[in-house]
């Protein structure tokens, strides 16, 4: 299944995970490392599950508790 990272131009395959409650779909959480540019290091994102639309699953950056 393709995955997208909203805002951004990432996109990478996932496979369908078995959830808590039995269900299948995509993950609803990952860990991703990105290289925005050979120049710079490597960027290691969490990721919630947001949405999937049309067979795509949408990711959002784990947001941090304030």
């Amino acid at each position: 299944m393709r995955a997208e990272l909203l805002d951004s131009t990432a996109r990478f395959d996932v496979q369908p995970a078995i959830r808590e409650d039995g269900s299948t779909g995509p993950p609803l959480r990952l860990e991703v490392s990105l290289r925005p540019c050979w120049k710079k290091p490597v960027i290691r994102l969490d990721l919630e599950f947001v949405y999937e639309l049309g067979g795509v699953a949408y990711y959002a950056p784990k947001q941090k508790p304030s």
